[in-house]
């Protein structure tokens, strides 16, 4: 995973393709930290994790904001901290429901559904 990481890295991020909706770089970092949880590298998923989110406000692209958040809520969850996690679902929550009425109004007029930040 640290390899494919790396090629990503080499990528102008105008060039990378989206994966489920974010780019592919997020996500990949973001299943490279749930690997190292399931092989029992907590540390490691910590200091990953963490990594991952010291990039979240250069992130413009609403799945990206997304992508982060999940990792967030995940990363809070390891370490105990509850309070932040529900925090961070409720921002999920309300994302979500920012963004399916933003598609619905722009469904209605014909425009382009823009992202809003949390």
């Amino acid at each position: 995973m640290r390899k494919a990481l790396d090629l990503i890295d080499r990528v102008d991020p105008s060039h990378r393709i989206s994966f489920a909706g974010a780019d592919q770089r997020v996500s990949a970092q973001a299943y490279f930290s749930e690997s190292l949880i399931i092989l029992g590298f907590f540390d490691a998923a910590v200091e990953e994790k963490e990594r991952l989110m010291r990039n979240f406000d250069q992130l413009d692209k609403p799945f990206d904001i997304a992508w982060h958040l999940l990792v967030q809520c995940q990363l809070c969850a390891l370490l105990g901290q509850y309070e932040e996690l529900l925090d961070n679902a409720r921002k999920i929550v309300r994302f979500v429901s920012v963004m399916a009425t933003r598609r619905v109004e722009a469904a209605a007029s014909g425009g382009v559904a823009m992202p809003a930040r949390i």
